[in-house]
């Protein structure tokens, strides 16, 4: 349901009529924008936090391999992979 498209539609229905069931409907509708909204807003910071933690994990595997390389071909590769993980930020 588009809460934003509803509280457009009570808004204009209510300034037309003045009705209060318009009102209340508006109301209502302000209400679950709001807590749709404050859902995006949490899931969003998990979102980042998680992305935090997983930029810092990829950040230590390319500094623990760093020279690694020289002694075993595997190392520069994870290296590599944790690098190119880093720049797609």
């Amino acid at each position: 349901m588009d809460h934003t498209k509803m509280v457009e539609t009570w808004a204009i229905r209510f300034a037309q009529t003045g009705d209060d069931k318009h009102q209340e409907l508006l109301q209502k509708s302000k209400r679950a924008l709001n807590e749709m909204i404050l859902v995006f807003e949490e899931n969003n910071k998990k979102l980042r936090e998680e992305y935090a933690k997983q930029f810092a994990a990829l950040q230590e595997i390319a500094d623990i391999t760093e020279n690694l390389g020289q002694f075993n071909p595997t190392y520069e590769r994870i290296h590599n992979i944790a690098r190119k993980g880093l720049e797609a930020e």
